[in-house]
């Protein structure tokens, strides 16, 4: 029997500044969500969801609170989930894929986050410690 023993970078304590451009924007267009507490990681993930454009399909950001996880997706019809951790304790990340996979409550838009393994394994860090 192989068992692997990854380990978790340390989880992120420090909050990041939300006057910087991309969540200053975010916090404007979605200020009810980002009530959930300072946000201590986040990320511009490589998954695109439809959010009522044409020709495009737009980035999910996903942010890390002290006890939910934000996604988030602007367009004509935004995409705004607060997640809590509880709820994700299925969740894993495959190296070979590059994703994110999050445990069946999720969304089915956005239960994949395509992005790499330094963030992936800082957002598990951010849930399960």
């Amino acid at each position: 029997m192989i068992s692997s023993s990854i380990e978790l970078p340390l989880r992120k304590t420090e909050a990041l500044p939300d006057d910087q451009p991309p969540l200053r924007r975010l916090a404007q267009r979605f200020e009810k969500l980002f009530d959930e507490g300072e946000i201590y990681y986040a990320v511009h993930t490589q998954t695109r969801v439809d959010v009522g454009y044409w020709f495009r399909r737009a980035r999910v950001w996903a942010i890390a609170t002290s006890g939910h996880l934000l996604l988030f997706a602007w367009g004509k019809r935004p995409l705004a989930k607060c997640i809590p951790y509880q709820t994700l304790h299925g969740s894993t990340y495959n190296h070979v894929t590059g994703c994110l996979t999050f445990a069946s409550n999720v969304d089915e838009r956005c239960r994949k986050l395509k992005m790499s393994p330094v963030d992936g394994y800082q957002m598990l860090s951010q849930i399960f410690q």
